[in-house]
């Protein structure tokens, strides 16, 4: 407080030279001085530095109104009483003498400065105090700004009227009585930023701009400082946006730096707005309006991304951006160019801030997922959704588990992530990854000790997490969750790691209590373990060297443990068979057939695809060879299952010789039966429970190629029978033109297979336009451009 003083003229004396003052200060949460006045005014005059808007600053201010009316300030708020007098070699701020003053000590960081409010006759004036050479450039800024504002004679707006008199002191004016705030960016705000752009926009290229070579400035000491505070993946993003700038010309204005509800006042007509000392010349067209929108959202409405996103649109539109720029279609570039500036500038100052408040964070969380939003069509969505995953967790407690050691946005696609965490950060977690802007739809299973989370992303890839706050197998809990996250520690790349001997431990009674052998990749983990000091180590020890598998003496090291009583034992069986109904209620399955002539790559699809099914979406998958098989082929009647399989895998197909109309109607009835009844099987057997069945040739052979199964029948009878089968999710018939077959497999003549593909092509055009279902026709010549298409329709449907 001395300090503060003494930076306004004022001297704290401990004799009885000076005047005794009483003082009412309000303190920070952190208990420093944050409003000081005199403690015998009438008014609260502090409020002048309280932006007042939203319903609760509403009900505060008139609290504090109500305190003072009934002059019971001295009783509700800290006083102190101190001998105040002139500092001789300083001319004096304000009247401390008088009692209508109040001192605002500053927001926390480097461009902190002290504001001073005095009131004589019922007109104030607010004094800005700066102590640093930061904050004599923003006040000298200031001073120039608003004087250049002064010559465009600005029509629908005001500013302040200033002097400096003082070097360090800018004397400003009283805007209050113009009006009040306006939460919300208006027709007057839209025409207050016209009118500026109109009287001050040029057209300049974008790299020769100086807040451009500012900016790349700042960002390269944030890469260089490497403040683990700041997020890395972020840092990562903004110098990727700034390496896609070039020579492009764009629109460029005079911004206000900080133009938000808490710096404007407002009436029907005019804003009245203040505090310039952060504007600038030459900054990209729309800066403010994002500005505006933005921290308004932040910082008091605590708004998600997805809904600051849905203002700008309504707000900030092509229309209006014409008038701004004449480039309707760049509202999202300018968008990216502030969110680069802004983050930027912000995270140059916070990096030299020791302490952070809350709003830091939350700051940092919304830019960190804009950012992401404006590089959805720039960068691949996986990589950058599981940097802002570990961004967005940098400040909370978890510990990754068996997370390999490197950067997260290189994590293999067929790689989940699973992660510790404390449960009461789970809904916090979970409401950030549904409302993510690269997420299309979030599928969460939970159970209770842990929750898989499915995020389907907007360009149908896939990321899957578990996030678990208690390690257990059926009853038995493995390892102590919360001491797992107090023992992580924090990577070179800021990731916070599960450490090495829990690891370890996890790994062994893992694999040890699901009656499984430690795989061979994690066996050089056995010498951390080599000089266990309890019980446990010993016998995992055994586990990892000997390929063993000790579960009994695992779960007696283990039921010794308090978390593993009896009652909690019983308590977590429970858990673990409602875990496992809840599992078989909520968990979808998929129906996937593939159907095409001999030759046309079916049995390599379908290998890539179960593949690629059990790595990405995590589901089990069971092939089926033409039907549900319920009934073995007719053959097996007569010469057993096995001999029949064999016999019927050897023979090239369409050499039946059944040409008998009642024999291929028995055939086919014997067949038809088993899809009939046998869909009913699989539904039961697989799908409900979660699996994918792949079906390799389906009953569409039977409608095309009976002749295959050696069945003579007219096509439209076959066909009516699929109107009673239930009808598979997905339906995919690969083709490719006869001389790609032949090379491939030579058991059809070129003219069948052109036949054939013909028809197949006609049934699934006819199945689309009149049938429920998916019926997609791939020319299969790129696997690869093949598996992309089928994997594409898959995360779609199950999405």
């Amino acid at each position: 407080m001395k300090n503060t003083f003494k930076s306004l003229g004022i001297e704290i004396t401990d004799s009885n030279d000076g005047l005794l003052t009483t003082l009412l200060i309000i303190n920070n949460p952190d208990g420093t001085p944050r409003w000081i006045c005199n403690a015998n005014s009438k008014k609260a005059l502090f409020l002048k530095f309280y932006s007042i808007g939203k319903f609760k600053s509403m009900l505060f201010a008139l609290m504090i109104r109500m305190v003072f009316l009934f002059r019971l300030q001295k009783l509700v708020f800290k006083t102190k009483k101190l001998y105040l007098r002139n500092n001789i070699f300083n001319k004096t701020v304000i009247d401390f003498s008088d009692i209508n003053w109040a001192i605002f000590t500053g927001t926390v960081g480097p461009n902190n400065k002290i504001i001073a409010y005095e009131e004589n006759n019922g007109k104030g004036k607010f004094y800005k105090v700066a102590y640093s050479p930061i904050g004599l450039s923003l006040i000298k800024n200031e001073e120039f700004i608003i004087n250049k504002l002064g010559f465009i004679a600005p029509e629908k707006f005001v500013i302040p009227k200033c002097k400096r008199e003082v070097n360090n002191v800018l004397e400003l004016e009283d805007l209050s009585s113009f009006g009040g705030r306006n939460l919300v960016f208006s027709k007057t705000h839209e025409l207050v930023l016209s009118e500026i752009y109109k009287k001050s926009k040029e057209e300049l290229r974008i790299d020769l701009l100086p807040v451009i070579h500012a900016t790349e400035k700042k960002l390269i000491d944030l890469e260089r400082v490497k403040d683990k505070r700041i997020p890395i993946g972020m840092l990562k993003k903004l110098r990727k946006i700034y390496n896609t700038i070039d020579s492009r010309t764009i629109s460029v204005a005079v911004a206000h730096g900080d133009f938000t509800p808490w710096n404007i006042y407002a009436n029907d007509e005019k804003l009245a707005i203040y505090d310039w000392e952060l504007a600038q010349n030459l900054i990209p067209v729309g800066f403010d309006a994002f500005h505006f929108i933005i921290q308004q959202n932040i910082l008091v409405n605590r708004s998600s991304w997805k809904e600051i996103s849905q203002e700008i649109k309504s707000k900030i539109t092509p229309e209006l951006f014409t008038k701004w720029t004449n480039e309707s279609s760049k509202v999202d570039e300018y968008l990216q160019l502030y969110l680069l500036i802004n983050t930027v500038s912000y995270l140059h100052i916070y990096a030299r801030q020791l302490k952070w408040h809350e709003q830091v964070y939350w700051q940092l969380d919304t830019w960190n997922t804009a950012i992401s939003d404006s590089l959805r069509d720039q960068q691949l969505h996986r990589p950058m959704i599981i940097a802002d995953i570990f961004d967005y967790l940098q400040h909370r407690e978890y510990a990754a588990i068996k997370f390999p050691n490197g950067s997260p946005e290189n994590l293999s696609e067929y790689s989940d992530i699973d992660l510790c965490i404390k449960k009461e950060d789970l809904s916090g977690i979970l409401k950030y990854l549904k409302q993510h802007p690269l997420s299309l739809q979030t599928h969460v299973i939970k159970k209770s000790f842990m929750a898989s989370v499915q995020i389907f992303l907007k360009n149908k890839t896939l990321l899957s997490i578990d996030l678990v706050w208690s390690f257990k197998r059926k009853s038995i809990t493995m390892l102590d969750a919360n001491q797992v996250i107090e023992n992580a520690y924090v990577n070179k790349y800021h990731l916070k790691q599960m450490e090495l001997l829990d690891m370890v431990r996890y790994i062994g009674l893992f694999y040890g209590l699901n009656d499984t052998i430690i795989p061979s990749k994690f066996k050089a983990y056995q010498q951390i373990l080599e000089n266990g000091k309890v019980p446990l180590d010993e016998v995992l020890y055994c586990n990892y060297i000997d390929n063993t598998i000790r579960k009994k003496e695992l779960v007696k090291c283990l039921s010794s443990k308090p978390e593993n009583s009896l009652v909690n034992r019983t308590l977590s069986a429970f858990n673990y068979y409602m875990d496992t109904v809840k599992q078989l209620v909520f968990s979808k399955g998929l129906v996937i057939t593939f159907s095409g002539v001999d030759g046309a790559g079916k049995s390599t699809v379908i290998e890539n695809v179960k593949y690629e099914i059990e790595k990405r979406l995590r589901k089990p998958v069971k092939i089926l060879r033409h039907r549900p098989s319920l009934l073995p082929i007719l053959s097996a009647w007569v010469k057993g299952k096995v001999k029949a399989e064999q016999d019927a895998a050897n023979r090239l197909p369409r050499k039946g010789t059944n040409k008998n109309f009642i024999s291929s109607f028995l055939r086919f009835s014997y067949y038809y039966t088993d899809y009939l009844f046998g869909q009913f099987y699989v539904y039961f057997r697989y799908t409900c429970r979660g699996h994918v069945v792949l079906y390799d040739r389906y009953y569409f052979d039977f409608i095309n190629d009976s002749k295959r199964s050696n069945i003579q029948l007219p096509k439209q009878i076959i066909k009516a029978g699929y109107h009673l089968l239930l009808k598979p999710d997905l339906n995919f018939f690969l083709y490719a033109d006869s001389e790609v077959i032949l090379k491939r497999k030579k058991e059809l003549d070129a003219k069948t297979i052109s036949v054939l593909n013909e028809e197949y092509l006609d049934l699934f055009d006819t199945l689309r336009n009149s049938k429920k279902g998916h019926y997609t026709a791939i020319n299969n010549i790129e696997l690869t451009d093949t598996l992309n298409l089928i994997m594409y329709d898959t995360i779609t449907k199950v999405a």
